[in-house]
């Protein structure tokens, strides 16, 4: 295998000797060879002479397949792969797992410290939360959101009792369509402003037009109606958290 880098993680202050011939190059101490080419197209950008390099390489019997580019740019692992010959990677030594880590519920055994955002860890049947170092506290189980809004897994109940903290600045939620993630959002933001003692004054829903997946292309229509097309999962959540029973059964559908 063979692999062209657009960033060299040698560590900084390793001095590498090469030989008289660059292109033999020199020996890493992990079993590894630096070579240095000349680009086979000195006028084009620089990313494109990693990537004709790779190229070359490819097609040469002095190096034997597979050949690989390791980029951080994004442009670049993609025009690499759109060549159909050659792969490309993203250089994974220097990103972090902090978010694999800590971003689901932790179970006993399960390391807890080592970030200092909200945890939350699953001992037996008792739910805990985690703040700060090491303070913990029992959370309970089981609560109803909005009068109406019951928890299916262990996820909803940590995300319900996330929402209605006051003392969390930022709570992100990820997770497949479907599983409640607006709902949840919108149901413990209006909980706060309609209750006796309201905690704040209004709750502001801002949704990005930017499309995740496939984009939805022209949208006919005014103004309103264009954007409804990216407010409709609001708009219907909404519907329901305010539909009440009586309406329900009188849609026929499931309450």
């Amino acid at each position: 295998m063979r692999i062209i880098t657009d960033a060299f993680p040698f560590g900084k202050g390793k001095i590498i000797g090469f030989s008289k011939s660059a292109h033999v190059g020199a020996k890493l101490d992990n079993g590894g060879r630096v070579i240095i080419l000349p680009s086979p197209c000195p006028q084009q950008s620089p990313d494109n002479q990693i990537i004709e390099t790779a190229l070359t390489i490819c097609s040469s019997a002095d190096f034997p397949a597979p050949v690989i580019v390791v980029s951080k740019d994004v442009a670049v692992r993609i025009k690499t792969n759109a060549t159909g010959l050659i792969a490309a990677q993203d250089y994974t030594h220097d990103q972090t797992s902090v978010h694999q880590q800590y971003g689901k519920v932790l179970h006993e055994g399960d390391y807890a410290n080592g970030i200092l955002s909200t945890r939350y860890i699953l001992q037996g049947e008792d739910l805990f939360c985690i703040t700060g170092q090491n303070n913990k506290y029992q959370v309970g189980r089981g609560r109803v959101l909005f009068d109406k809004i019951k928890p299916q897994n262990i996820e909803q109940e940590c995300a319900i009792h996330a929402l209605k903290r006051p003392e969390i600045d930022i709570i992100a939620l990820e997770g497949a369509p479907g599983c409640g993630k607006t709902l949840l959002s919108l149901a413990a933001g209006l909980a706060q402003v309609t209750k006796e003692d309201p905690l704040y004054d209004q709750v502001i829903v801002i949704r990005p037009i930017v499309p995740a997946g496939n984009d939805i292309g022209y949208v006919p229509g005014s103004k309103e109606e264009k954007i409804s097309v990216w407010m409709d999962a609001i708009y219907d959540n909404l519907e329901f958290l305010f539909k009440s029973k009586r309406d329900f059964k009188k849609d026929k559908k499931q309450i």
